[in-house]
């Protein structure tokens, strides 16, 4: 990929492992929708306004299995919070642990030796080398971190593993301590599938397909500074990191500047991927604490763009006033050209658009193309209490397809 990769929440693993383990479920949308004679209503055309009220067809699953009655609330599954948050247990009770599906998991360096996956590795895949050696250093020649085993613990670590040590072997020799991770869904297979070095995750995606994975996991993303000018003030402006926001996949500016290119013809293909096989993608919604909780972004005030320091001031102003009054200077050599970030979400304004609330990127795919509804998943980070967690992007214009 392009751009500064950024690690995303696991949770979006734990979500994919979490589906794995029920055997999956209904669309996501706005709430359960009754079957309507003839068929769904057809979805919006591409470039529409964010589809607010979709219909899907209902799927029957049949009834559950009725539970059998074990405990399996154990020590050591309530030593992972997130488990018990989303009633793990109870798909437990009823046998289902993931065994017969496969998570592909699409991220950085990954150790397939360690205990608790040992033996349930599948069609490992370097996309950039073109080959299955996935232990390799991370993004920018940097060594791995490990990121992408982590990931794949959350969603598919085994269950009452004795075994050991436990850890995640790392470029260099360097091995980073784990305890029983204990998955989502602990008998799941999983499929490494390491981008590092320039992967595209259309490419994993098609890996994923070919080779029979019912979940494509994606916790990884793009982020961007941005320098621009901001009303009423003096100087240029940068931000903190934010996410690459959704209108600017739309645009020929977008294509040029933001790190991707081809995402549109991207989202026709995988669609057409998707819609011969059962299988879901799982995007992270992403770390940059893009949500209405927040409502602020950090902003560092420069006499020139690459000033050192903050020399006009720094601090935080609201989600909506960065929104409302930023311009981005996406052309430093001619500062006359500019975007300003309400604009491009045309008549959105005055903190009236929940769009503004959106990680963009990637996970607002079927705004583009429909044809992704029903198979594109875009998962945020709660906290112990059920609140958003405060580094966590919100779900924004990708609200029908999200959860948390």
């Amino acid at each position: 990929m392009n751009g500064n990769r950024m690690k995303l929440n696991a949770l979006a693993a734990a979500f994919a492992g979490l589906l794995a383990a029920c055997g999956g479920g209904p669309p996501v949308g706005e709430g359960s929708v009754p079957h309507q004679e003839g068929g769904p209503t057809p979805p919006p055309a591409p470039g529409s306004a964010n589809p607010t009220g979709l219909d899907f067809r209902a799927t029957a699953l049949g009834a559950p299995a009725a539970p059998d009655g074990r405990n399996w609330r154990t020590a050591e599954y309530l030593g992972h919070w997130g488990l018990d948050a989303i009633s793990a247990h109870e798909a437990y009770a009823r046998g289902h642990f993931g065994q017969g599906v496969t998570i592909a998991i699409a991220d950085d360096g990954f150790d397939p030796t360690h205990p608790d996956l040992a033996g349930r590795i599948r069609a490992p895949r370097h996309v950039v080398h073109r080959d299955a050696n996935v232990f390799e250093p991370g993004y920018g020649g940097q060594p791995g971190e490990g990121h992408g085993t982590y990931v794949a613990l959350v969603a598919a670590g085994a269950s009452g593993n004795a075994g050991g040590p436990f850890g995640i072997d790392i470029e260099g020799g360097r091995v980073i301590p784990t305890k029983n991770a204990h998955g989502v869904a602990p008998q799941a297979s999983v499929m490494p599938i390491q981008l590092s070095g320039g992967g595209h995750p259309a490419e994993a995606i098609r890996h994923a397909a070919a080779n029979g994975a019912q979940v494509v996991n994606l916790s990884i993303g793009l982020h961007w500074g941005y320098y621009g000018e901001f009303a009423g003030r003096d100087g240029v402006w940068l931000t903190t990191p934010l996410p690459i926001f959704r209108p600017l996949i739309g645009s020929e500016l977008g294509r040029r500047h933001t790190g991707t290119p081809r995402i549109l013809d991207d989202f026709g293909e995988i669609a057409g991927i998707l819609g011969g096989n059962d299988m879901t993608v799982v995007w992270s919604a992403g770390n940059d604490g893009w949500n209405a909780v927040n409502n602020h972004v950090h902003m560092c005030g420069k006499n020139f763009i690459g000033e050192d320091g903050c020399p006009l001031g720094q601090g935080p102003v609201s989600a909506v006033d960065f929104m409302e009054n930023f311009s981005w200077l996406y052309d430093r050599d001619d500062p006359s050209r500019k975007l300003r970030f309400r604009d491009m979400w045309g008549e959105c304004g005055s903190g009236s658009c929940a769009d503004y609330n959106s990680g963009g990127s990637w996970y607002a795919g079927p705004q583009f193309e429909p044809g992704l509804l029903g198979k594109w998943l875009v998962v945020g980070a709660l906290g112990r209490h059920g609140e958003i967690a405060g580094f966590s992007n919100g779900c924004g214009e990708a609200r029908n397809w999200c959860v948390l």
